[in-house]
């Protein structure tokens, strides 16, 4: 519909309703002089100048025009006062709303702006149609306060109770984010509403019918629309309070004018005064308690969408994405399968170094936004914190969802940003995991799925799309990883980890072949709880290193080791080398070492007896890092070894930048060694270099004697493995003697060759 018809529809149908207004006001008068108790147009107005703009002041005139030339007869003399006070009135009314209120909404602050504008309306319109009636001569002088009184309390009446209504009406925007627009459930249900409908309308024609009875019976009934606009402005939307409100007061002063209530109509000033009074505490009083429900519903709203929703998106953040993951399919919503996608940038980190976190945001925006324009309708996006989100793909007839998720990935691999001198890109991994909609059982492991087949995607370097399948592939032992994590969780909270020792073997022996001193490594093992085997750190360490866990059970082990090894002075004095493994995320936590000095500081070993092991991955991820953490240490006293060396390219290379004083040979060279010439020149090439650098090697995994005797030949200084020792729990360990090799391996001496 085009500006200019829209316009004349408008001013048409407000014409109508003006016109109707006043017929419903003129036929509750029969003297040409008498002034109605309720002028309905004069709320349609003071609505109509607040809602398009008080330039509008002229459309009253020409309707009030319009009224006396078709309804309303009347002299000369007395018409430009009637339409000069409609309008003039209206506009000032409008004026202080406008002044007290920019943007009308359903609040206390717009109710009482109201209710001062129909006082201001009805002070200057009565002022100018009462003192009309007097020069007329429609009413005598005695007669003008009367007149007046009823002018001005008939339109405040009219204010108070249409204006709300027809502003609600003409703003076409009953349910909008900035006024009041809230979930259903915050409202009474259907029935509720029903029985209150059913007791509006016999509130309304009770006091028609009963004072055919008794006029005690019409008083009583009076005040049950006022109960019910109560409980419709505590319990119901706005529209039904503001409606209601108009409906009550327009049917009980056209049967009080009327006389449809066996009453006599009011004459005496206070009786005038009484009966608008009352009426107008109908409009009043449950509009402002309506505008202190809906301020409480508002800020309800506010506070649930500001812990619902991503400040710097704008979109559903992770609490919100829970929640609809855990919520039952709505009516309405499409059955069959839902495509959960787990989005997470790569590299984001380079933004915010490079370019700054203001650039980093401004990605973030954007890319929110870029995903917004893949998606369907009906289809959801989450923000799940820093650079991940979430979406949910509902299904569509027109390709599958791996080609969707491609080209949201090709979407964002093609996204540029000019920045100050930079244009910012970014690649994400996307994992892709997919559900039933009607069994939200699937839901939570559709996530640990979609947030597994992610990192699968991001470890085979980014940049691609992973589907989680059924099985042992990679998204599986993601979700394994996943599971362990909680385990291990668990297990750190109720202290479920258990403490085994394994000999290192001296393989130069005095002649007696015994060592005065205990060197062995402590392992970890995870209580199972149900009387089966100890977990394997093989299974565990993994999970704990990826997820973040790794310094919270290296701190486990080195307090458990500790308080151990505390407890028996006599036990700790046979011990001379205790090896703890370390995982890389403790060489990169500064508070790691601060717990090591604390728990040194208040314990009885001796720094001198830890050795600390760490792997040349760990230790190559920060190397500046590492060193500092090494130097601390070994200002404290405590010992490394370099475990697992010999596995990459440039370890030899590490040797000069890693103050350690055992190298421990990885154990597939030496398991290797007897059969594999290149594996005994290896390990030949480790021993020479750690004679020339003044450090000792152990050689790992050693698996038979006669392995030990050619490590002893090739010039190994200890030994560890099965064929010598195998784990056992750290009480079974000391409750022996120190180690005796024959003792531990049943097997002479002379057999080692160490005699």
């Amino acid at each position: 519909m085009s500006g200019g018809r829209a316009t004349a529809v408008r001013l048409i149908t407000l014409t109508s309703v003006y016109l109707a207004g006043a017929w419903a006001a003129l036929s509750m008068i029969d003297d040409p002089g008498e002034v109605a108790l309720f002028w309905p147009a004069s709320g349609l107005a003071l609505a109509v100048l607040v809602r398009f703009g008080t330039r509008w002041w002229l459309w009253v005139v020409a309707a009030n025009l319009a009224m006396h030339a078709t309804l309303d007869p009347v002299s000369p003399e007395f018409l430009p006062f009637s339409a000069l006070s409609n309008a003039l009135g209206a506009l000032f009314g409008a004026c202080w709303i406008r002044h007290r209120t920019p943007e009308p909404r359903p609040d206390i602050a717009t109710g009482l702006a109201l209710l001062q504008g129909g006082i201001v309306m009805g002070l200057v319109s009565g002022l100018i149609g009462s003192l009309g009636l007097w020069l007329a001569g429609l009413v005598p002088g005695q007669q003008w306060p009367v007149a007046f009184l009823r002018w001005s309390m008939g339109d405040f009446l009219s204010v108070a109770a249409l204006t709300p209504a027809a502003l609600w009406l003409l703003t076409q925007r009953p349910r909008t984010r900035n006024s009041a627009q809230f979930e259903p459930g915050s409202f009474a249900p259907r029935s509720e509403r029903l029985v209150w409908a059913l007791l509006f309308v016999a509130a309304l024609t009770g006091p028609v019918f009963g004072a055919r009875f008794a006029e005690a019976f019409v008083l009583a009934m009076a005040s049950v629309p006022l109960a019910l606009l109560l409980w419709s402005a505590m319990r119901f939307p706005a529209a039904w309070t503001l409606l209601g409100s108009a409906v009550a007061i327009l049917s009980l002063t056209i049967a009080s004018g009327l006389g449809l209530n066996g009453l006599p109509q009011p004459q005496h000033p206070l009786e005038v005064g009484l009966l608008l009074g009352f009426l107008s505490l109908i409009g009043i009083a449950p509009m402002l308690v309506m505008a202190g429900a809906y301020q409480r519903r508002l800020s309800e709203t506010q506070l649930l969408r500001r812990a619902l929703t991503d400040p710097l998106t704008g979109l559903a953040n992770r609490t919100a994405f829970e929640e609809d993951l855990r919520a039952e399919p709505q009516p309405g919503r499409p059955d069959g399968r839902i495509a959960l996608l787990y989005i997470d940038l790569d590299h984001f980190t380079l933004i915010n170094d490079t370019a700054s976190h203001a650039a980093g945001d401004a990605v973030i925006r954007s890319i929110a936004s870029l995903i917004q324009t893949e998606l369907h309708p009906g289809e959801s996006l989450y923000r799940l914190g820093g650079d991940e989100f979430a979406a949910m793909l509902i299904e569509h007839e027109s390709g599958d969802w791996r080609n969707r998720a491609e080209r949201l990935l090709k979407a964002i691999e093609d996204f540029r940003l000019p920045w100050n001198d930079h244009i910012l890109s970014i690649d994400a991994s996307i994992g892709l995991a997919v559900f039933e909609a009607g069994q939200p059982e699937q839901r939570a492991q559709a996530l640990a799925q979609a947030d597994a087949a992610c990192f699968t995607a991001k470890e085979m370097g980014g940049a691609r799309v992973c589907v989680a399948t059924p099985g042992l592939g990679d998204t599986h032992l993601r979700t394994q990883a996943m599971h362990w994590a909680i385990r291990i969780r668990e297990a750190l909270e109720h202290h479920r980890f258990r403490l085994y020792c394994q000999d290192i073997a001296r393989l130069e022996l005095d002649p007696t072949g015994r060592d005065p001193l205990r060197h062995f490594e402590v392992l970890v093992r995870l209580d199972a709880g149900d009387g089966g085997p100890p977990t394997l750190p093989a299974s565990m360490i993994p999970a704990a290193e990826r997820f973040g866990l790794g310094v919270r059970l290296d701190r486990e082990v080195v307090a458990l080791t500790l308080d151990w090894l505390d407890r028996d002075p006599n036990l700790l004095a046979t011990v001379g080398t205790c090896a703890i493994n370390l995982t890389a995320d403790s060489l990169m936590d500064e508070s790691f070492a601060d717990f090591v000095a604390r728990r040194l500081d208040r314990a009885r070993v001796r720094p001198q007896q830890l050795c600390f092991e760490i792997t040349e991955t760990s230790a190559v991820h920060d190397l500046a890092r590492a060193q500092r953490f090494i130097a601390r240490m070994r200002q404290l006293g405590c010992r490394f070894a370099l475990d697992d060396f010999g596995t990459g390219f440039s370890s030899f290379g590490y040797l000069r930048a890693l103050a350690v004083d055992f190298i421990k040979i990885d154990g597939s060279f030496v398991r290797e060694m007897e059969r594999s010439e290149l594996a005994a020149a290896i390990i030949r090439g480790i021993t020479e270099i750690a004679r020339v650098l003044g450090v000792s090697t152990v050689a790992e995994h050693t698996a038979s004697i006669d392995l030990c005797t050619l490590l002893r030949r090739t010039g190994v200084d200890f030994a560890q493995g099965f064929a010598l020792h195998r784990p056992e729990p750290i009480e079974t360990y000391f409750a022996l003697p120190p180690p005796i090799l024959h003792r531990r391996t049943e097997v002479p001496l002379g057999k080692l060759g160490l005699l």
